[in-house]
């Protein structure tokens, strides 16, 4: 069984406009509706999250969770499920149409904390293939919102006039690869402006050296042991993930695995 997901698949987010106007030094930040607040215990794919547009800096919009850009949806890897995230080293290959028009498709996403997932063995197991789902959350410690880079765009062969956007990933640092392969991209101070209106070559630098901040991590335990736990919905959805990200696994071996309890 894999003992990791490989990138995070639920935020939290609490936002309250006031206090991301002082950790982002701009006064001028607005939060249309809600009275400046919003608030997603638990966000998943497909549900709408607080994004700031390159083209509306002063702005925090809201958009779904999961992009299908034209050339996924026409290549041999496309099965259905929108791209949670996307490559940061593949920011000058695929994604280089997008890069290059940012004012149309570049994004910062807004977050307080992430989840990753991590399967503990029982000791005591025989088989060694008993255990629980740890479930990690990660905060900064010095900041209340956690900065994410990311794309969007409309989706691909769809007729409704509705943006999305994927968030951008990096390998995992050391002291995370024990909770997720990959992580996402994290930024702060100059970084912002950087990913807004840099080159690609100044973006895919942001990849390859920003350190993220050290983490407040604290964990939730899920039992597991008996069959019909590997046939609830919820566990299922812990394998949306991009599809890039599962190209160096055999996914009919994953499958067998995940049911075979």
């Amino acid at each position: 069984m894999r003992k990791e997901l490989p990138t995070p698949q639920y935020y939290t987010v609490d936002l309250n406009i006031h206090f991301l106007q002082r950790q982002m030094k701009h006064p001028n930040l607005r939060l249309t509706g809600n009275g400046g607040i919003f608030q997603k215990p638990l966000a998943m794919q497909g549900d709408r999250l607080p994004v700031i547009k390159r083209c509306q800096p002063n702005m925090i919009d809201f958009m779904q969770w999961g992009w299908k850009p034209e050339f996924y949806v026409n290549s041999p890897l496309y099965n259905r499920q929108p791209l949670l995230y996307i490559k940061g080293e593949a920011l000058n290959t695929y994604y280089q149409p997008y890069m290059l028009q940012p004012q149309q498709h570049r994004c910062i996403v807004i977050a307080n904390s992430f989840f990753a997932w991590h399967f503990k063995e029982h000791e005591r197991a025989p088989d060694r293939k008993r255990g629980k789902w740890v479930k990690h959350e990660f905060r900064s410690p010095k900041n209340i919102f956690l900065l994410f880079a990311g794309l969007y765009g409309l989706n691909a062969n769809e007729k409704q006039n509705r943006l999305h956007f994927s968030i951008v990933s990096k390998p995992a640092i050391p002291s995370l690869l024990h909770y997720m392969k990959r992580m996402p991209l994290i930024l702060e101070g100059n970084d912002l402006s950087i990913w807004l209106t840099g080159s690609i070559d100044d973006c895919l630098g942001l990849v390859e050296y920003v350190e993220p901040p050290n983490f407040i991590i604290s964990h939730m335990d899920f039992l597991l042991g008996d069959d019909e736990y590997y046939k609830r919905e919820t566990f299922e959805q812990f394998y949306h993930t991009e599809r890039e990200d599962w190209n160096d696994l055999d996914e009919k071996k994953l499958k067998r695995e995940k049911f075979k309890h």
